[in-house]
C-alpha cells in the first residue's frame, strides 16, 4: 500500500469516526434531556423535581412541611432540591461515561508530519 492511500485510509477512518461520534452525541443528549430528578429533605416533608439542567420544575409540601413555618419551609426546599439535583445528575453520569471515548492525543502530530513529508517529496527533510 503507498504512503498516500494509508493516510487517505487514516484520515477517512478518522472522518467516519467524527460522524458516528456526532450522532451519538445527538442520540445521547435527547436522552439526557430527558432525564428527571427527584429529592425529598429528610423528614420527607417536602419533595422537589429538577429538569436535566438542574432547573426547579415542582415541589410539593406537605402539611409538615407547612407547619414548621417559613424558615423550616425554605431549609426543607433546598435540601430537597440539592438531593433532586444530585438524583439527576446520577442518572446523567452513565450516559456522560458511554459518551467519555478514547482521549485524544493532542499533542501527537505523527499524522499531519507524515502527510506533510508526502506533499513535499522525497529528500526533502520528512519521512518518506
Amino acid at each position: 500500500m503507498s504512503e498516500a492511500r494509508r493516510l487517505h485510509d487514516q484520515a477517512e477512518a478518522t472522518l467516519r469516526r467524527g460522524i458516528a461520534d456526532g450522532l451519538r452525541a445527538e442520540e445521547l443528549s435527547s436522552e439526557v434531556a430527558q432525564l428527571v430528578g427527584v429529592g425529598t429533605d429528610p423528614d420527607r416533608t417536602v419533595r422537589a423535581q429538577v429538569d436535566h439542567r438542574g432547573l426547579l420544575t415542582d415541589v410539593a409540601l406537605t402539611p409538615a412541611a407547612i407547619a414548621q413555618g417559613t424558615d423550616g419551609v425554605s431549609s426543607a426546599v433546598l435540601r430537597a432540591y440539592r438531593a433532586a439535583v444530585l438524583d439527576v445528575q446520577e442518572r446523567a453520569r452513565p450516559l456522560t461515561a458511554a459518551f467519555a471515548g478514547q482521549p485524544v492525543d493532542l499533542d501527537d502530530t505523527a499524522f499531519l508530519d507524515d502527510l506533510d513529508a508526502l506533499l513535499r517529496g522525497p529528500g526533502v527533510g520528512g519521512h518518506a
